[in-house]
C-alpha cells in the first residue's frame, strides 16, 4: 500500500494523459486509467530501469507546467510561421546538428520530442547531447535554447 502513495503523482499524470488520450473521463476510465499507470510503473521498475523510477525520473511540477505552456505557445507560433513560409514558397529544408548543453536524458528526449511537436522542425537523430534536427528554413536557435533553460540547461 505504502507503494501505491509513493507513485501517487505520476500515476495522477499517466492516468490523466490516459483519459485524454481516449477522450473518456467517466470513473470507471479514471481508475481504469489509475490501474494501468500503477501497473506500468511497476513494470518499468522490474525490468527497464536501473533505479527507482521517480529519481531516474524526477523534474519538478513547476519545470512540468512550464515546459508544457511553453511547448503550446511555441507550436502556435511556429505553426503560423511554418504556414506563413509555405505560402511564400520559403519552404526549403535544412539539416542542423545542435549541441545541447543538457545532461540528463529524460531532459534530452523532452527537448528532442519538443522540436518534433512544433510544426516545421523534425527531430531526425540524438546521439548523448547532440540532436540533428531537419527544419523548415532556418532553425530559431533562440526556441529550441528557451527549451533548454526550461529543462535545466545553462548557457
Amino acid at each position: 500500500m505504502k507503494k501505491i502513495w509513493y507513485y501517487f503523482i505520476p500515476m495522477t499524470f499517466f492516468a490523466m494523459v490516459w483519459c485524454v488520450l481516449s477522450e473518456t473521463f467517466s470513473i470507471w476510465h479514471v481508475i481504469t486509467g489509475y490501474i494501468l499507470s500503477f501497473l506500468t510503473i511497476l513494470f518499468t521498475n522490474k525490468f527497464l530501469l536501473q533505479k527507482n523510477y521517480i529519481i531516474t525520473y524526477h523534474l519538478p511540477v513547476s519545470v512540468i507546467l512550464r515546459y508544457v505552456l511553453f511547448l503550446i505557445y511555441q507550436i502556435y507560433k511556429s505553426g503560423i510561421s511554418s504556414l506563413i513560409k509555405i505560402v511564400r514558397g520559403h519552404d526549403h529544408a535544412y539539416i542542423y546538428t545542435y549541441q545541447t548543453v543538457l545532461t540528463n536524458e529524460l531532459c534530452i528526449g523532452l527537448l528532442a520530442n519538443a522540436i518534433t511537436s512544433t510544426p516545421g522542425t523534425v527531430t531526425i537523430d540524438k546521439q548523448g547531447q547532440t540532436i540533428r534536427i531537419l527544419s523548415l528554413g532556418a532553425l530559431d536557435h533562440k526556441s529550441v535554447e528557451s527549451f533548454e533553460k526550461i529543462l535545466g540547461g545553462k548557457r
